[in-house]
């Protein structure tokens, strides 16, 4: 029988596959993948968490004779992966990063110079130095990975400064290796900025189902984060398995963790940035083994994590938009098994959203504190600044990747190295060029709307009455194929494939227009259910036409109704 080109190169890949990690097939989009990749293109893969992105890359590593970089994001996911690798006798994967001790770090170069690894992990911000890509330049680099690719787009949910410095990058090598970038969540719009940005426009695309069928999505809208506790109360006497639980603050994260272990006797953990790193690592070992059923974790917890029985995931806190949520919720029922997607929400949680937002803008100010010390430290062509020293004069760390990155973009300067609380940059500038400020700040303002906007639409989607899985697919380009059995709170309610119908909204409308003037939500709920409170007699509400014409509705229901109108 006569295979054909292709037919040889999946029975190669086969039989790599077995002789590697012992599976005998791939997952649904792995194959596509791996055989553009191994044709010679550039690739962009979007598959859903769990659906095994790092095969993509670590098989084609394994099989070449060259050597593959995978810039990642994560500590932790490099660290997992490489070990991971390693319980399968599989050595020739290294990492390289800022928690390793400078001995080690050295042992592992020395290394990656003898040919030992063929498979190496770095954060973006490594490829700023200068002797590492002077290490690169002499390995026969044939393939470099961008995982959590969306981190380099602007209109991506995660955006990171350092992630943009992989075009000037790649435009050092002599010789262009294949790119596969990888992300498990991205809308099109991000797709092609990812493509625009890493300079391969012409890439292959292998864009699998994002749907998890076997994940149920709920939201439950409550007064305030007592009676979020008091849910999770309920919800656990009869809750089993493991799990995560997202918070927004680091507060939040250790105030849920005390109140599940201590009046829940659960075996539960606070996760978050501003733990030591060996405390954050012994908190996800004990998870991955068991001896942790509950993470309470803010959003970085989860990312690269292999654990395949996660029966549910709650958010304690709004997300930043329907991107986090989605890959968040994704770390549930990884084993394909059901699992449990709740989102708790109260109007105060969209407050904190938008205060987190306006609090990473970059204002004029951070310009002038940025300039003025680069001024300062401007010596023949080179500025060495002391971030400690920003940080005090109020830009903080966040802000500073973002004036980088931003006067980077507009050719103002370079950031040569990044050590131990210094920044060295480049440049001959020795004013601001003109222009460039303004369009800094523009660029700044227009992220922040399309934050704005996409914390706007998750707001919708938990106020939606309709199909949750069907708004969430369609936000990223897809249609539902297949309504599943346990699909969201509100098909449960409604009954599946069942629209309902009802005039109450229009009548809302009515009181609106009705309105002599403007009153808040719940108000007009009062106004609408007929209630006869001094307040509102006083100011002739009850004359009003529409006055008590929903009075068969909870105070409850009317405001949630209300809320998904506007």
């Amino acid at each position: 029988m006569f295979l054909g080109e292709r037919g040889w190169l999946v029975v190669e890949l086969l039989a790599a596959l077995k002789k590697y990690f012992g599976f005998t097939d791939f997952r649904p989009g792995q194959r596509e993948v791996i055989e553009a990749v191994q044709a010679g293109n550039n690739v962009l893969a979007v598959m859903p968490t769990g659906q095994g992105k790092s095969l993509c890359y670590q098989l084609p590593a394994l099989m070449s004779s060259g050597v593959t970089v995978v810039v990642s994001p994560l500590v932790a996911l490099m660290k997992d992966q490489v070990d991971s690798l390693r319980t399968r006798n599989l050595h020739q994967a290294t990492t390289l990063n800022s928690q390793i001790s400078r001995e080690e770090q050295v042992k592992r170069l020395n290394g990656i110079r003898r040919g030992e690894h063929k498979l190496i992990y770095v954060a973006p911000e490594r490829l700023r130095n200068h002797s590492f890509n002077e290490l690169l330049l002499g390995l026969p680099l044939e393939l470099l990975v961008v995982d959590e690719a969306h981190c380099i787009s602007q209109w991506g949910h995660d955006f990171r400064p350092d992630y943009l410095n992989l075009g000037e990058f790649m435009r050092q090598l002599s010789k262009q290796p294949r790119v596969l970038a990888l992300t498990a969540t991205a809308t099109p719009r991000v797709q092609e900025d990812i493509l625009q940005q890493l300079g391969i426009p012409d890439a292959v695309r292998v864009v699998a189902s994002s749907d998890r069928p076997n994940l149920q999505l709920a939201v439950r809208q409550l007064t305030d984060s007592q009676a979020k506790l008091v849910l999770l109360e309920d919800l656990f006497t009869v809750k089993e398995g493991s799990g995560i639980i997202y918070a927004a603050t680091r507060r939040d994260t250790e105030m849920v963790a005390h109140h599940l272990t201590t009046r829940l006797n659960l075996r539960a953990a606070a996760y978050h940035a501003g733990m030591a790193p060996e405390q954050r690592s012994t908190v996800q070992e004990a998870f991955i083994n068991g001896a942790i059923t509950v993470v309470v974790a803010t959003n970085a917890f989860g990312m690269g994590i292999d654990k395949q029985d996660i029966r549910f995931v709650i958010h304690f806190s709004l997300p930043a938009c329907l991107e986090a949520y989605y890959q968040e919720v994704g770390r549930a029922g990884r084993d394909g098994k059901p699992a449990q997607c709740l989102l708790l929400y109260n109007a105060q949680d969209r407050a904190l959203q938008e205060w987190m937002i306006n609090n990473d803008s970059l204002t004029r100010e951070h310009l002038v504190i940025f300039w003025q010390a680069y001024a300062r430290g401007l010596q023949n062509h080179r500025a060495v600044i002391n971030t400690a020293e920003l940080v005090a004069a109020g830009l903080d760390e966040n802000r500073l990747r973002l004036v980088v990155g931003a006067l980077e973009r507009h050719g103002v300067l370079s950031l040569s190295e990044r050590n131990a609380g210094m920044l060295e940059l480049v440049s001959g500038a020795k004013e601001m060029v003109p222009g460039v400020a303004q369009a800094v700040l523009l660029e700044s303002q227009r992220r922040l709307n399309e934050r704005r906007n996409k914390l706007a639409t998750l707001v919708n989607w938990v106020h939606t009455s309709r199909c949750r899985r069907r708004m969430l697919l369609a936000y990223f380009g897809e249609k539902i194929r297949q309504t599943p059995p346990s699909c969201c709170d509100n098909c449960f309610r409604a009954g599946i494939g069942v629209e309902t119908t009802s005039h109450e909204p229009l009548e809302i409308l009515r009181c609106v227009q009705q309105l002599p003037r403007e009153v808040g939500r719940k108000k007009l709920t009062a106004i609408l259910r007929g209630t006869k409170e001094k307040s509102l007699i006083e100011r002739d509400y009850h004359l009003l036409p529409a006055f008590g014409k929903i009075k068969n509705r909870s105070g409850k229901a009317l405001l949630a109704m209300v809320d998904r109108l506007l």
